[in-house]
């Protein structure tokens, strides 16, 4: 029989391989049957007997020590090999779900993930995602203040949570942009209602607030000189209006003062004689170049005065049969 192990040809009837000792059996086919000799004579009987005999592979106690020092050796780097394994396979895990989360905007559930990174490897990389998340985090909240502002026409308070937004999040950066735009869109219409009712110290006191907010802002500088300049132009055409209803009241009180003064003239006149210093005087129906002449008078004649009235800017005088100019008496008309 020929060893499988080591190529040596054995007897038919080996049980061990005389040459390595390999157990032969292992090596038979028992599909078929196999004759055994027991009278095979054996020449060299004490070759044979240690080749084929059963070792005796019983291990003392230091043997045995030795062995399970490396099978102990053996489980605990079996073990932490297969602890870094399933750790690896976990921190994979926890990093496709935290990148999941952070795509879908899920900013809280990514933040969560990324912490537990943080805490399984202390890896400054994912501390560096939490802060990002972080700041998208505050970024939204800003957004979300400055839109109610904006909804409660507070255009200055809504700018101010807009000038501190900070984030690299492309769909907040939109947001944001869209909503300064309305804003801006509003304190346009804002300023252009207070200069249409003329309330411009308004309009300059709401530009002054919204370039402190955003002091870059070229457009609430051109803006706030525009006004400026209409507020100018409307303050000295006030004020040229105003000396003009100065003058006019002025006269208006010069007159009225005439007019008591002609009053009392006319009421010192009741029940005296004056004489006609005329040419000649027409004596009318009534108080007034509409009524009719009666007669006239000429210079020199006198005449009794009853009664006084004021119409078309003079004076005229009862006389008993009709009303006569009172010009005509005082010397104004020749």
């Amino acid at each position: 029989m020929k060893c499988k192990n080591c190529g040596k040809e054995n007897a038919e009837d080996a049980s061990f391989c005389m040459e390595c000792g390999h157990d032969l059996r292992e090596d038979l086919d028992f599909s078929r049957t196999q004759k055994i000799k027991r009278d095979y004579d054996y020449e060299d009987e004490e070759k044979i007997v240690n080749n084929n005999s059963i070792n005796d592979n019983s291990m003392g106690l230091k043997e045995k020590g030795i062995v399970f020092v490396f099978v102990v050796i053996g489980l605990i780097a079996f073990s932490l090999i297969f602890n870094f394994g399933f750790g690896k396979y976990k921190i994979k895990q926890l990093e496709n779900s935290a990148r999941a989360n952070l795509e879908a905007k899920n900013y809280k559930e990514a933040r969560e993930k990324y912490s537990q990174l943080y805490e399984k490897s202390s890896d400054k990389k994912y501390l560096d995602e939490i802060n990002k998340i972080d700041k998208s985090m505050e970024s939204k909240d800003l957004i979300n203040k400055a839109n109610q502002k904006f909804e409660g026409r507070n255009y200055e308070s809504s700018l101010a949570y807009l000038k501190d937004f900070e984030s690299d999040d492309e769909e907040l950066k939109s947001k944001k942009d869209a909503l300064v735009e309305k804003n801006y869109s509003a304190i346009k219409s804002e300023i252009a209602q207070l200069v249409a009712n003329n309330n411009f110290s308004g309009a300059i006191n709401r530009l002054n607030s919204y370039i402190a907010v955003d002091p870059e802002n070229g457009e609430f500088k051109r803006m706030l000189e525009d006004v400026n300049s209409q507020k100018e132009n409307s303050d000295k055409k006030d004020e040229d209006n105003s000396e003009i209803l100065k003058e006019k009241a002025r006269a208006d009180e010069l007159e009225a003062q005439i007019v008591r003064l002609k009053r009392v003239e006319a009421s010192s006149l009741i029940d005296t004689y004056q004489f006609v210093t005329a040419g000649k005087a027409n004596v009318r129906s009534g108080p007034g170049f509409d009524y009719g002449i009666e007669f006239t008078l000429y210079k020199g004649d006198s005449v009794y005065v009853y009664d006084t009235r004021r119409a078309n800017g003079r004076t005229w005088c009862n006389i008993g049969n009709g009303w006569i100019s009172y010009r005509t008496l005082n010397g104004e008309i020749k």
